[in-house]
């Protein structure tokens, strides 16, 4: 199996290194053309690249695995959808999002940036496919508890299957891992997924390692990167989840019957 670990730190090293435009994985980031409100364009232009540890997770997962669909759950403004579109031109980019003003921008920045491989769809992600009176309050859908008719949809029963899967859902995760367990087991997606503190996942009663557990049973190898916000982070393979991993920071997930782009897997010795 290729060495992700190596693979995953020495691209951020190599996007750490490379911030002008004679980089091309730089000169890919800073292409963006991102359609957002005024506060969170200026916080986003303090601190561009935005999370440098994820934008590393999929350059790296990207030269090194055969992708076709990738799901961008929690997508907001649409960073990554587009990182991930220009990354991979003949892939279709899946971009859920479920505040509706996060995703008229991003609807605007699929426009704005000319790609024809994005499809926004404005459906929160969760454990189960129905119409719910919601209450959202910028980045945290809370279900059954407002007056916001809602859409959403357990991610088993989106037909299109997955080959990457990006999840970044303020602690939702708790609800969206449970409603993908089947796409997990069947066609074993690469998997970049946000860890949150526990007072995000507070309200749900759960840890990010109970929440996570199941793609460790399922025989997925973890990598960590504890400060992804950060240009001087890395990536470290983990066996199990410890107490050091309920924060705020980043796993990204590989099965290793997934062959690499050599045609390498886990089982190939």
């Amino acid at each position: 199996m290729i060495d992700l670990e190596f693979i995953l730190t020495s691209t951020l090293q190599d996007l750490r290194a490379g911030l002008d435009d004679r980089m091309p994985v730089a000169t890919l980031i800073n292409g963006h053309r991102i359609a957002m409100p005024s506060g969170p364009d200026r916080w986003l232009r303090k601190h561009h690249p935005h999370e440098p540890g994820t934008c590393a997770a999929f350059v790296a997962l990207c030269k090194s695995f055969e992708i076709r669909v990738v799901w961008d759950v929690g997508a907001l403004y649409g960073y990554f959808a587009i990182l991930a579109a220009r990354l991979l031109p003949h892939a279709n980019v899946y971009a859920f999002e479920m505040n509706p003003e996060s995703f008229a921008s991003l609807e605007r920045t699929i426009e704005v940036n000319g790609l024809v491989n994005i499809e926004a769809i404005n459906k929160g992600a969760s454990n189960r496919s129905a119409v719910v009176m919601a209450d959202i309050d910028r980045f945290r859908l809370s279900e059954d508890e407002g007056s916001q008719r809602v859409e959403v949809i357990a991610l088993d029963d989106f037909p299109a299957k997955p080959d990457l899967i990006k999840i970044d859902v303020e602690g939702y995760q708790a609800k969206v891992i449970p409603g993908m367990m089947r796409t997990l087991q069947q066609h074993k997606p690469l998997v970049i997924a946000e860890f949150d503190r526990p007072s995000t996942l507070g309200r749900f009663g759960v840890t990010n390692a109970e929440v996570f557990q199941p793609l460790l049973d399922m025989g997925y190898s973890a990598f960590w990167n504890g400060t992804a916000r950060n240009m001087n982070g890395q990536f470290t393979q983990v066996d199990r989840f410890s107490t050091d991993h309920e924060c705020n920071s980043l796993m990204v997930f590989a099965h290793p019957g997934r062959p690499s782009m050599k045609g390498e897997t886990g089982d190939s010795g």
